[in-house]
């Protein structure tokens, strides 16, 4: 069980005057008050035959931002050892995100929050194989992720977009649909005096898409990309910037080199 609870001059719902609090080292008050509580239960059973694990869960969760009742979230988790250096694996789970108080509550020139906001929920698959042997690790592995009412700060007017203001909102559906490859070399395990620990080397690839929304831009902050619209906006100059930002973000891909020097 976990409690949120905020003071503060922007966040949360108003207080009336007599439940005011002091701002320590100033002579302003706190006038607004947020607080939820998140309790969860877990029940999880793990089974065990030979080189075969099955992991089998369900989370109940309620969270009085919500209402009072309780809602279910399964996860399943399976892998296979053939032998000592290979493992195969895949996974399914249902999850669920909040809205965070400045989704909610924010309101200044460039923000506006939404209290009605409904909180995201997500639907994610994995399946991987992973190879180990003395010196060096391989991992290849695919995710498929469907979320509903994700939350986005997005703009719908032309007015927003002149004034640089953005607004939070249930953007709808999201799909992504990625892969990731990476290999390590253990260093030590094969020259044992070597300075250089492992070196790891990887490439991952995530593309986006998701269902027609009504916004003309996505706010450039959010670590979230989404696709923009193919449909008019009304505006040449617009419609002409939707579609180069629509090109631009429909894929993310990622290689990158690291090693480890001790």
């Amino acid at each position: 069980i976990s409690k949120e609870c905020i003071y503060s001059t922007a966040l949360g719902e108003e207080l009336t005057e007599k439940d005011y609090k002091d701002i320590s080292g100033s002579d302003r008050q706190y006038t607004r008050k947020g607080e939820r509580t998140n309790t969860n239960i877990m029940l999880e059973h793990n089974f065990i035959f030979g080189g075969f694990t099955l992991s089998a869960g369900v989370l109940a969760n309620k969270n009085t931002g919500l209402d009072n009742d309780f809602r279910f979230y399964p996860g399943v988790d399976m892998s296979y050892r053939p032998n000592d250096n290979w493992k195969f694996y895949a996974s399914w789970n249902k999850a669920l995100r909040m809205p965070t108080y400045t989704d909610l509550y924010i309101s200044n020139a460039v923000q506006q929050g939404d209290i009605n906001l409904n909180p995201e929920k997500n639907s994610t698959f994995k399946v991987g194989t992973q190879y180990r042997q003395t010196g060096f690790a391989a991992t290849v592995s695919g995710f498929y992720a469907h979320g509903t009412n994700m939350i986005d700060w997005v703009q719908t007017s032309e007015t927003e977009l002149a004034d640089h203001k953005y607004h939070v909102m249930n953007i709808g559906k999201l799909n992504n649909m990625g892969y990731n490859v990476d290999a390590t070399i253990y260093m030590r395990e094969l020259v044992p005096n070597s300075f250089i620990t492992r070196i790891k080397l990887g490439y991952a690839s995530a593309p986006v898409s998701s269902s027609k929304i009504p916004f003309l831009y996505a706010c450039p902050c959010n670590s979230r990309t989404v696709m923009l619209p193919d449909s008019s906006t009304g505006s040449p100059a617009l419609d002409a910037f939707a579609r180069r930002s629509s090109a631009l973000t429909r894929d993310n891909r990622t290689l990158s080199l690291n090693g480890l020097v001790r």
